[in-house]
């Protein structure tokens, strides 16, 4: 790594440091630092959860609290549920956060929201594990190969995000995470 690199991420994070309340990460947290700070891979984190509540309501919930953490750095949340409704898709465009379900996902990747789908650089799946779920797996699996797709359009067409496009996908139990990363080219963590 070189000290660019190194002072780069120092500045990350001394500018992040008031988003989180505690003084101190845990040992998961620790771990996986240097490669979702220091890398530009996509990674899998395999860790034990401290609560279990339906996608819907951890959407709502990070969106509240994500709201109040990233707007003094200019960094606007958006959220996207099955309660969403049509007037809220203008924020969109302005959002530097969208927090939504797979399948609100899979509908905002199939209309005329690609734009905003290209321009992004990290896509974060929590509970990624739902990818083995007969109902909600294909629709995740779905919506991540469209994104990829669409970043792959995008390159082609020189419309590039300006950072490479990587997945931080979570989970408490994800019993095929050393496949998904084989065929992914996803880093795997798991403690």
């Amino acid at each position: 790594m070189s000290i660019t690199q190194i002072s780069s991420g120092i500045r990350k994070a001394i500018k992040f440091r008031s988003l989180f309340p505690f003084s101190d990460f845990n040992h998961v947290q620790s771990e996986v630092m240097n490669d979702v700070l220091y890398s530009d891979k996509s990674v899998i984190v395999s860790a034990p959860t401290g609560s279990v509540a339906p996608l819907k309501a951890l959407c709502s919930e990070r969106y509240l609290d994500w709201s109040k953490k990233f707007s003094p750095h200019k960094l606007n949340c958006v959220g996207m549920t099955s309660d969403t409704s049509v007037e809220d898709y203008y924020r969109l465009k302005k959002a530097s956060i969208i927090l939504t379900t797979p399948e609100k996902l899979d509908m905002l990747t199939r209309t005329q929201n690609r734009a905003i789908i290209e321009r992004a650089s990290l896509i974060l799946i929590d509970e990624i594990h739902i990818l083995n779920d007969n109902t909600r797996g294909a629709t995740l699996e779905a919506v991540i190969s469209r994104i990829k797709a669409y970043h792959i359009s995008a390159n082609d067409r020189g419309f590039a995000a300006e950072e490479k496009l990587r997945f931080l996908a979570i989970s408490a139990t994800i019993p095929n995470a050393q496949d998904v990363c084989r065929n992914s080219e996803v880093n795997y963590i798991t403690h």
